[in-house]
């Protein structure tokens, strides 16, 4: 799990899958560096982590094209900020999830929610 960020539920159309991929093309066979915050584990025992690639931060990264919203993620706050200001650049651009003619409608714990309901 990437710390600091929420990605669209994959079943989210066109936005789930799309940062599904996106990720999976910046990641898939590359070595990357795992960097722990304070908690180092969520509820469902899953590692928690920045991931850095070649002196970038692809949690940032996801957040600044529009792949993922900021959610600061207590205790885990190093990068809140700067995650906060990819985000609003993305916004402010229209990228990804903020394009006004394709627009995410639902946060990703939105639809979770609704969808578990049904």
């Amino acid at each position: 799990r990437l710390i600091g960020i929420q990605a669209p539920d994959v079943r989210q159309k066109p936005w789930g899958q799309e940062a599904r991929t996106q990720l999976e093309k910046l990641t898939l066979g590359q070595e990357v560096l795992l960097e722990f915050d304070v908690q180092k584990k969520d509820k469902f025992d899953r590692q928690l982590a920045y991931i850095w690639l070649n002196g970038k931060l692809i949690n940032e990264y996801m957040a600044e094209e529009g792949l993922a919203l900021a959610e600061p993620y207590f205790p885990n706050n190093k990068y809140t900020e700067r995650l906060a200001n990819a985000q609003e650049k993305a916004r402010l651009m229209g990228r990804g999830i903020w394009n006004p003619e394709r627009p995410m409608r639902q946060t990703p714990a939105q639809f979770r929610r609704e969808n578990l309901k049904q």
